[in-house]
């Protein structure tokens, strides 16, 4: 060091320039002044100090100019601190994205309530309350009075219709809603609320409207998720119309093909080049995209959530993390979830007119073809081996 120190100080000030040896090393050439003498400033040498900053971890180590581990007080300088690591804010704002989820739904039920809670009350006053404590053991539930009921049932407890003749004519709740779309007579208004609240409790979304022939209508909503691309002037220059339009129909809703093998089938029928146009026909079929590769915005890659699938059963608690990062730009996701919504919609309508009705039948298809499987495992299995199926089945 040639520049000279004017005096003493007490406090110990450091300045220092970077200079960056190799990828992933931060060396900082550290001038000590203030704190020594110029006697002992001349006998110092020039020394670099090394970091490698890890999310847990900091290494450093102090060499001279030709790499060599210095030494002080007769210890090599060099070492580790290790820490604990920083947690980001993604699994808070999980939480909190479903707890905001289910606060909506909460509201929707309340309302639901205040709407026909007087017509209800009318009929049987203690209705919600046994619905609110079908969660507890008969032991811990109450009635109206506060006292705890004869009958351990959460819906009905009419001598002549209880739970257990509600589940007899309605195995399921579709069975129930398909009964009231179809039936004449006036029904019992706590079976429509048991309908209703199970439609706003699953209320899905809003991106289709009309009548059920329009929404099972692939064109018109593939050309608008095209449309929103095009008018966010992405990397996508594909045309897609009449024949290919009626075979990417065809591949989406074919239930027989993996999410892979649609990928791979539409990128061929199509001729996508581009990373755009590759990750938006892998979307709709419900593989995993990055966003980097839709938008053409490598910072995509930096945010909480780079990659999303509609495929994905925890795809609702991070939507609202991706709405945050897009902005506007999220509409292109709204319109592909609905685009893979008509493909999963197509796969459970098949011919029916409405999900109930659809519903209902995949029911009794399997109640059929339980039925079946007993009967063949009665026919063919000895009674020891049932029993002996049955304790397996048991543990």
């Amino acid at each position: 060091m040639t520049r000279s120190v004017r005096k003493k100080s007490l406090l110990c000030r450091l300045f220092y320039f970077t200079r960056i040896m190799r990828p992933g090393r931060l060396y900082a050439k550290i001038y000590k002044k203030g704190c020594l003498g110029e006697k002992e400033i001349r006998k110092m040498r020039d020394y670099y100090i090394g970091l490698d900053l890890g999310t847990g971890s900091l290494g450093w180590a102090v060499t001279d100019r030709e790499y060599e581990i210095m030494r002080a007080h007769g210890k090599a300088l060099w070492g580790v601190r290790l820490f604990d690591s920083a947690n980001t804010a993604e699994e808070r704002r999980g939480f909190r994205t479903a707890r905001r989820r289910l606060d909506r739904r909460n509201w929707r039920i309340e309302l639901l309530q205040e709407l026909l809670g007087e017509d209800i009350g009318k009929v049987d006053s203690g209705f919600f309350l046994r619905m609110k404590e079908s969660k507890y053991v008969p032991e811990d539930k109450r009635d109206v009075n506060g006292n705890c009921p004869k009958l351990p049932y959460a819906l009905f407890v009419e001598d002549g219709y209880t739970d257990k003749d509600y589940h007899r004519q309605f195995p399921t709740i579709y069975h129930l809603r398909k009964w009231l779309m179809e039936t004449e007579e006036t029904p019992d208004i706590r079976l429509v609320y048991l309908a209703l609240h199970h439609m706003m409790k699953h209320r899905g979304h809003f991106l289709f409207s009309g009548n059920i022939e329009k929404i099972k209508e692939f064109q018109e909503t593939f050309r608008q998720y095209i449309g929103k691309i095009r008018e966010e002037e992405l990397d996508f220059h594909l045309c897609i119309e009449g024949e290919e339009l009626r075979e990417t129909e065809n591949i989406l809703k074919d239930k027989n093909l993996t999410r892979s093998a649609k990928k791979t089938r539409l990128i061929k029928l199509l001729g996508a080049h581009t990373a755009c146009e590759k990750a938006a026909l892998n979307l709709v079929a419900g593989g995993t995209v990055k966003l980097s590769d839709i938008f053409g915005n490598s910072e995509l890659d930096a945010c909480e959530k780079p990659k999303l699938s509609f495929a994905d059963a925890g795809y609702d608690d991070y939507a609202g993390m991706i709405e945050d990062e897009l902005g506007e730009q999220y509409v292109i996701i709204e319109t592909a979830k609905a685009v893979y919504d008509w493909s999963v919609l197509a796969d459970i309508l098949g011919d029916y007119r409405c999900i109930s009705e659809a519903k209902a039948a995949v029911y009794e298809k399997h109640q059929k073809d339980l039925r079946h499987l007993k009967e063949l495992v009665k026919e063919n299995l000895g009674r020891d081996i049932r029993e002996e199926q049955n304790a397996l089945i048991l543990r």
